[in-house]
This record gives C-alpha cells, sequence and structure tokens, in this order.
C-alpha cells in the first residue's frame, strides 16, 4: 500500500509540473490533487477490503478441509481396523474349529504306539510314514488313515534307532601269557560311549541289543629241538596249540585256534567274530582258554578287539 502512496505523491508533481505549464493556479492544483488523493485512497481502502474479505474466507475454507481430512482419516482408520478386526476372529475360529476337529477323537493309550490303529487313537489323520514299537524294535509302517477298504497298515521295515552310541577298538602293546583270565589293553583308538573298560578289559552293555565283537591277533609258538625216537625212530615232532575264546558273563561263546608242529619259531594268526544279544549290564571279555608250554599272545599291537552297537531293543 506504501508503494501505491509514493505513486500518488509522484503523480500529484506531475500534475503540479503540468499545471503550472498550463497557467493553472497553485491553489486549484492543490484542490485538485487532495481531492485526487482521497478518491485513489477510497478505492485502494475498498481493494484492500476486498482482499482481506477473501483471504478470510479462504482461511475458513482451509480450516474447513483440514477437518474434513482429519474426519476422514479418522474414520478410515477406525473401518480398516474393524475390517481386520473381524479377518482375525474368523479366521482363529476356523482354527479353533479345525483344531477341536483333529484332538476331539485323541485318547490316550497308554503305552507307545505299536500300530497304524494306535496312531489313529492318539489323533493322527494325516497319512504317511511312522515310526511305531515292534515287539523288541522300533519299526517303520506306511499309515493309510483313508483306506476306503484297502490295508491300513503297510510294514516297511526296521528303523536303525539307538538311544546312544556304542563301539569300541582296543590293542595290546605287550605280550599276554595267563589262562583263563580276561585279556587287558593299553592302546584305546576309540572307545564311544566308554563301555570298553581297559584296565579290566570286559565290555559292560549299558543298553539291551544286538552287539558285534570281533578279536584278532598272533600267537607265538617257541622254538623246540626234536626229541629223538627210541631205537632210532623219527624224532617226535613237538605240536603247540593257542586257543582264545570270547566270553559273556563267564560262560564260553566260541574260540580261535592256532595250531603248530613246527620246531622253528613261529608265529600264527588267529580270529573270532560273534553278534551277540546283550541286555543292560552284561559283560563280555576275551581270554586265553588254552595255551602250550611257552606259548604266548604277542603284544607290540597285533591283538585287536573291536565291538559295534548294531541295533536297540526297547520295551513296553
Amino acid at each position: 500500500m506504501a508503494r501505491h502512496f509514493y505513486s500518488v505523491i509522484r503523480l500529484c508533481w506531475l500534475v503540479l509540473a503540468c499545471t503550472t505549464a498550463t497557467g493553472i493556479s497553485f491553489e486549484e492544483s492543490v484542490k485538485q490533487l487532495s481531492k485526487n488523493y482521497v478518491e485513489i485512497k477510497e478505492v485502494l481502502e475498498a481493494k484492500v477490503v476486498r482482499l482481506e474479505t477473501k483471504v478470510s474466507g479462504l482461511e475458513t475454507k482451509i480450516q474447513q478441509q483440514n477437518s474434513l481430512i482429519t474426519a476422514l482419516q479418522k474414520e478410515w482408520h477406525t473401518d480398516d481396523m474393524e475390517s481386520k478386526l473381524h479377518e482375525t476372529k474368523a479366521i482363529v475360529e476356523d482354527l479353533s474349529i479345525k483344531l477341536n476337529e483333529r484332538t476331539g477323537a485323541m485318547a490316550e493309550i497308554g503305552k507307545m504306539p505299536s500300530s497304524c490303529s494306535d496312531l489313529q487313537r492318539m489323533g493322527h489323520k494325516i497319512s504317511g510314514l511312522y515310526s511305531v514299537i515292534g515287539t523288541r524294535t522300533v519299526e517303520m509302517v506306511y499309515c493309510n488313515f483313508y483306506p476306503n477298504g484297502k490295508e491300513m497298515q503297510k510294514w516297511i521295515g526296521y528303523a536303525d534307532v539307538k538311544s546312544a552310541p556304542t563301539y569300541f577298538y582296543v590293542s595290546r602293546s605287550n605280550p599276554f601269557t595267563e589262562t583263563n583270565t580276561p585279556i587287558t589293553f593299553d592302546v584305546e583308538q576309540l572307545n564311544i560311549g566308554r563301555a570298553m573298560n581297559l584296565q579290566t578289559g570286559k565290555f559292560v552293555a549299558a543298553r539291551a541289543g544286538k552287539y558285534s565283537f570281533s578279536v584278532s591277533g598272533v600267537a607265538y609258538f617257541p622254538y623246540t629241538p626234536l626229541t629223538p625216537g627210541l631205537y632210532n625212530e623219527t624224532p617226535v615232532l613237538a605240536s603247540f596249540r593257542f586257543q582264545i575264546s570270547l566270553i559273556k558273563n563267564g560262560n564260553w561263546i566260541g574260540s580261535g585256534y592256532s595250531h603248530t608242529t613246527n620246531t622253528g619259531g613261529t608265529f600264527e594268526t588267529f580270529s573270532l567274530d560273534s553278534t551277540l544279544s546283550l541286555i543292560k549290564g552284561d559283560q563280555v571279555w576275551v581270554e586265553i582258554s588254552e595255551m602250550s608250554d611257552k606259548v604266548l599272545l604277542y603284544g607290540r599291537r597285533f591283538t585287536h578287539f573291536t565291538g559295534v552297537f548294531l541295533e536297540e531293543e526297547f520295551s513296553q
């Protein structure tokens, strides 16, 4: 507005100059300028009022628009939350129905399942491969819970299930000459499960099941001169025997045998393999059950004793 005012002043001076130039008196010029100023001021003030009215109206409309946007946002959020809440409730109700359908027929059978029928009574409804307890082992079966006249259960095979692994491999460095005594060992190559006691030479079964054992080694037969026969008969050859045995709880299981009549000092190998059914606490060891005089079990790690837990037996 100040800019318009200064423009008016300049205009007045211009008019004054023109008046002077045209011979109009100064007083008349001043009156004319005053009149022009008043008219221009009124016009400008009217425009300012109209602009202020328009600005006020625009501000009111902006406030109304903001209020409308806020209300719409609140309403949208409310509707969206309610929609999502309804969807969530519907999902929960559907899951509850399915869970009730699945667990409604469940029953506690009081034992480990031994068939597809037991699994069905426990609530299983999806056909597929399952583990069940057999007579003494875990078995795999295929269960068809919707047989439609077909066989519900099909036997697949045995499941190799062990509650803990057990296997060992030990050997002996020094000769051994005692009979009917557990052979001890001083070199431990492997002893998973710690069931093999090297100091006592005894393996103690930690779990019932099938075990495989293997024994091998070398027996040394000493040099012995020929014994001359009577009346110049053919000399008598010395005969040497060596027998090693696998023992379970003090009972003989099997033996490996070596024999020679050579008089020059020889080494003979022996071996013994056995698979045993053991219960928890059973003891297994190796001993020399028969040995000729001066014969010995050779050392230097030529004597080996190994065992592997093959299959665990379970009971109901």
